[in-house]
């Protein structure tokens, strides 16, 4: 199973993203578990292309996948949740959802006027 862990990065003002994969029977990986390393290119930039997966053994210390500065993680958190949900912006999708609440309250009322009409005795 894969799993990301988003933490503070201890040896800089920024935030380290950690990507490992978990033994699980279930999904078919029962080995040990690993973590992600991107490879550094020769200009020092790094990279998807030759990732490489490095065995953790339980307790043993190991580097990040990747280490952000700040700045750089809400584009990036905006970005990710645009690509699975189709809104970047959580303020925009809590307002669709005050504005639906606001509609079904206004049905609800409706309804119980209704209700309440019919439930009355008729002269």
């Amino acid at each position: 199973m894969i799993r990301v862990l988003v933490q503070p990065a201890v040896t800089s003002f920024g935030t380290a993203v950690t990507i490992y994969q978990e033994p699980s029977e279930s999904d078919g990986y029962g080995g040990p578990r690993r973590v992600l390393h991107l490879p550094a290119s020769d200009d020092g930039h790094t990279g998807v292309r030759g990732e490489r997966w490095d065995e953790v053994k339980v307790c043993e210390q190991f580097e990040p996948t990747l280490i952000l500065e700040d700045d750089f993680l809400r584009p990036l958190c905006d970005a990710l949740v645009h690509y699975f949900t189709g809104t970047e912006d959580t303020r925009a999708l809590r307002a669709d959802y005050d504005a639906e609440r606001k509609r079904t309250d206004k049905l609800i009322d409706h309804l119980a006027a209704v209700t309440r009409s019919l439930a009355e005795p008729q002269p």
